[in-house]
């Protein structure tokens, strides 16, 4: 279950959602007082849902892809093959994720 989390890389997704809500909050919010922007609060946190799901799927879907060169490039940062995630439920979480994301 943990292999299913690492993938995703928490870390980096949560600096893209705190990235959104920055640029919400400076840039965004002023606006809202204006009534120049379309994009509601509840809009703008599906909005930054819909990316962070996206996002993960493609961590996934570059890991399956790059499996090859990670096993040379960086093999203790793997998070597909013996004892973790196997290709197949790789290839089902991403489509899982991203079928979510749209």
């Amino acid at each position: 279950m943990i292999n299913y989390f690492k993938i995703l890389r928490p870390n980096n997704l949560l600096i893209i959602a705190l990235s959104q809500v920055l640029i919400y909050v400076a840039y965004f919010f002023p606006l809202l007082s204006c009534d120049k922007v379309t994009l509601s609060n509840h809009l703008w946190v599906i909005f930054i849902v819909d990316t962070i799901l996206i996002a993960g799927g493609s961590y996934v879907i570059n890991d399956i892809f790059d499996h090859r060169a990670d096993l040379i490039n960086k093999p203790n940062k793997l998070y597909i093959g013996e004892g973790r995630l196997s290709p197949s439920d790789a290839k089902r979480l991403y489509g899982i994720i991203t079928v979510l994301g749209f």
